[in-house]
C-alpha cells in the first residue's frame, strides 16, 4: 500500500500503527514524528 499525507494530523495517524513504511509522501506543513522526515 502507499500512502500520502496531506494533513499534520493525518501522519501522526499513519506513524501511530507503524505504517511509516506506506508513507510514500507528506504535507510541508508537519514536522511530525521526526522519523517521517527520515524515511522521506
Amino acid at each position: 500500500m502507499r500512502i500520502v499525507s496531506l494533513l499534520p494530523a493525518a501522519t501522526d495517524i499513519v506513524a501511530e500503527p507503524g505504517l511509516l513504511a506506506d508513507l510514500v509522501g507528506r504535507t510541508h506543513e508537519g514536522d511530525r514524528p521526526d522519523e517521517v522526515s527520515d524515511n522521506l
